[in-house]
């Protein structure tokens, strides 16, 4: 491991480390008593009574079920997308909000501070965000580190052994993930306080476990809502942030340590990963797309998922292959990857695409005459950047039905019958890896 990996590991797990210990002093009982440890004169300051009115309201119960299940939601796609580990593991962080809730309401009469929701989400956004280069390595790197001795090697991820040179990031990338968990379990406890007092309070129970429910819902159709309309991490926190804001409501101070945090967190997320990428959001993944640029010409694009490399949009058109032989060169064209299967069905009548991506697939099979050709994606927005960049427009014949559905389910479901089946990128390859 490089020093300054080694740097950005250890940096790293100390401050991940750290945070969670002081955190967790913020809810430690003094040995032998059942009372909460006094904090220092700082941790007061981020702390409110769970009634924050002096009255009864359920308003409070409503806002605080509400941004439960948004904030989880958001932490589960947006910390799967950016932190690739959790990729495999998303019902870690998943477990890490249970915990976190379920902590939060055994602590129910116990003050509430807000310290433990705003500081692990600014040390999230910094540790996927910050322009560090190493830092930004280790962080990809971490299943790489944790997946040491498993011998596999798949889609370009090597084989690592178990041995003393690989023993530090191995130990160093348990230890993140650790104190991940952690800092994300921390972020639920303040909710489950908040949630669990109202509950316990209520004088018809019945009725706050039905608010509770409705509002959890709501929290949920909320973020599908946002992630409808493309929208990036920044406006999930901005509205985060202003659920925060209203459920604290008359504490305005508080309310302005809040909008301090998340205006932190704002900031960071709005760093820009790489200049030469555009970065989208679909309803399903971080979409990075790069244009390839040789001699002042865009010969492809190249397009990532979750920050995982996944297409290279190319033009193989017989104008583009005969303007550029240099290209063409080891492999003929009639043999590439994307044309081979029309050696052995040539000029099908009606062909299948399942995980069409965008377009490469379809366009070949326009190209070998085929007569209709149906094109199954599931990301709707994979497809729209296919129609708008695809050199070949395959997206734009009158021969080619867009669907936008899972695979299997359109298999399942429907009636048609073709001569040709094309299984394409049926998986995104975030998930291939040691595990």
């Amino acid at each position: 491991m490089r020093p300054g990996h080694l740097l950005a590991l250890v940096s790293v797990a100390f401050a991940g480390a750290a945070a969670s210990l002081l955190l967790f002093r913020l809810y430690r009982a003094p040995s032998g008593t059942s009372m909460p440890q006094r904090p220092g004169r700082l941790a007061e300051r981020w702390e409110f009574s769970p009634g924050i009115d002096t009255r009864f309201s359920y308003v409070p119960l409503v806002l605080a079920s509400l941004l439960t299940l948004y904030l989880e939601f958001l932490l589960i796609r947006w910390i799967s997308s950016e932190i690739r580990i959790f990729a495999y593991l998303k019902n870690f962080v998943l477990i890490a909000c249970f915990l976190g809730f379920g902590l939060g309401c055994y602590l129910s009469r116990r003050p509430v501070t807000i310290a433990p929701l705003v500081v692990p989400l600014i040390l999230l956004a910094a540790l996927v965000k910050l322009p560090w280069q190493a830092l930004r390595e280790v962080v990809r790197d971490l299943p790489l580190y944790l997946g040491a001795g498993t011998e596999v090697h798949v889609w370009g991820v090597p084989r690592v052994a178990l041995e003393w040179s690989s023993l530090p990031g191995f130990l160093g990338a348990i230890l993140i993930t650790v104190c991940l968990f952690s800092l994300l379990a921390m972020i639920f406890i303040p909710l489950g306080q908040l949630v669990g007092w109202h509950l316990e309070n209520a004088r018809r129970g019945l009725l706050g476990y039905s608010i509770n429910v409705l509002a959890s819902l709501a929290g949920i159709a909320l973020y599908w809502f946002l992630c409808a309309l493309y929208l990036p991490p920044a406006a999930w926190f901005t509205v985060a942030g202003a659920l925060l804001i209203a459920l604290l409501g008359t504490l305005r101070r508080l309310r302005w340590e809040a909008v301090l945090g998340i205006g932190i967190c704002l900031v960071l997320i709005a760093l820009r990963d790489d200049p030469r990428s555009t970065v989208f959001w679909s309803p399903y993944q971080k979409l990075s797309i790069a244009a390839n640029v040789s001699r002042g010409e865009t010969i492809a694009y190249a397009l990532e998922t979750n920050g995982i490399w996944y297409q290279h949009v190319i033009d193989l058109s017989p104008r583009f292959v005969a303007s550029h032989p240099d290209f063409f060169q080891g492999v003929p064209i009639e043999w590439n990857a994307y044309n081979l299967p029309f050696r052995f069905y040539p000029a099908p009548s009606s062909v299948l695409v399942l995980g069409a991506g965008m377009g490469n697939d379809v366009a070949a099979a326009l190209r070998h005459g085929a007569e209709r050709v149906v094109a199954v994606e599931i990301d709707p927005l994979i497809l729209d950047l296919g129609k708008r960049l695809h050199f070949e427009r395959p997206y734009d014949s009158p021969r080619v039905r867009r669907v936008v559905d899972d695979a299997r389910a359109y298999i399942q479901n429907t009636e048609d019958r073709f001569d040709l089946v094309l299984f394409s990128l049926l998986d995104s390859h975030t998930t291939s890896s040691h595990f």
